[in-house]
C-alpha cells in the first residue's frame, strides 16, 4: 500500500518507527495553511495498513516507541534555555501511549545544537545525537566550528519504571544461537537502535545465529500489545 496524510503545502517526513500494535508512528514537517504561514512539525500515529488514527502538532525530527508503550521525539526548536535564549536547542519530549505529553527536557548551549536521533538504552534512560556549535550550559569541550554532540538522559526521565516486572528466565545469556524462555510469551528483538528485527507471539524459544554479535534488547507484551517487561539479551 501506499498512503499520504495532511497538509496543503510542501510536507516531509523525517523518521518512522514500528510500534509494538503493529502500526507505525512517523514525525516530519507538515505545512497547515488553515491554521498558520508557518511550517509546523507533526506527529503521526498509523495502523498496520496506513490508516491514520491520530496527529499531533508535535515538532520532531525523530521518534521511537519507548518500553512503556509511549514515545520519545527529539525536536530542534530555538529557545527555552535562558529568557533571552534564541538559539536552536534540542529538545527532548517523552509522550504517552496517546501521544500526548509526559515531560520535557531542553539541553543546549547559546549557539545553535542541531538534533538527529534519540535511542532508548538499556537502563530506561535515552541517548540524543546530533551537533552543536556551543561551548558553553550543557556543552562542553568544543574543538571548533560545528562537533558531533551526545548527550545522555538517565533512567528517572524514561518512564520505564511504569513497566511491571516479568519473572521470566532467559537462557542462556550471554548466547551464540538458541534463546529459550521459562514460559511462552510474545516478544520483539530489538537492537539498540530500537528498531524491531524480530517479532514473535507465543514461544518460548527465539533464534539468534542469524543475527551479529552485540546487545540486543528482549522486549514482552501482553495480548493486548501493552509491554510487560524489557531485558537485555548478549548474542557473542
Amino acid at each position: 500500500w501506499e498512503k499520504s496524510h495532511l497538509g496543503k503545502g510542501a510536507d516531509e517526513a523525517f523518521s518512522v518507527a514500528n510500534t509494538f500494535d503493529g502500526g507505525y508512528i512517523i514525525t516530519g514537517t507538515m505545512n497547515n495553511t488553515t491554521t498558520a504561514p508557518n511550517q509546523y512539525h507533526g506527529l503521526l500515529k498509523l495502523t498496520s495498513n496506513g490508516t491514520m488514527q491520530w496527529s499531533k502538532p508535535i515538532n520532531g525530527q525523530w521518534v521511537i516507541q519507548t518500553a512503556d508503550s509511549g514515545y520519545a521525539v527529539i525536536s530542534l526548536q530555538k529557545g527555552q534555555k535562558t529568557q533571552t535564549d534564541v538559539s536552536d536547542n534540542y529538545f527532548i519530549r517523552k509522550l504517552d501511549v496517546n501521544g500526548d505529553s509526559v515531560w520535557l527536557k531542553v539541553v543546549g548551549g547559546s549557539a545553535n545544537d542541531k538534533p538527529t536521533c534519540i535511542l532508548q538504552t538499556v537502563d530506561g534512560g535515552y541517548l540524543a545525537a546530533g551537533a552543536t556549535l556551543s561551548n558553553d550550559w550543557d556543552v562542553s569541550g568544543n574543538n571548533g566550528s560545528a562537533d558531533g554532540w551526545m548527550v545522555k538522559l538517565g533512567f528517572p526521565s524514561s518512564g520505564l519504571h511504569n513497566v511491571r516486572p516479568i519473572a521470566v528466565n532467559v537462557y542462556p545469556n550471554p548466547t551464540s544461537s538458541t534463546v529459550y524462555f521459562s514460559e511462552p510469551l510474545n516478544v520483539q528483538v530489538m537492537n539498540l537502535m530500537g528498531e524491531v528485527l524480530e517479532n514473535k507471539r507465543n514461544v518460548k524459544v527465539i533464534q539468534m545465529d542469524d543475527k551479529p554479535n552485540g546487545v540486543y534488547l528482549l522486549r514482552f507484551y501482553n495480548d493486548s500489545g501493552v509491554v510487560i517487561g524489557v531485558k537485555q539479551l548478549v548474542k557473542n
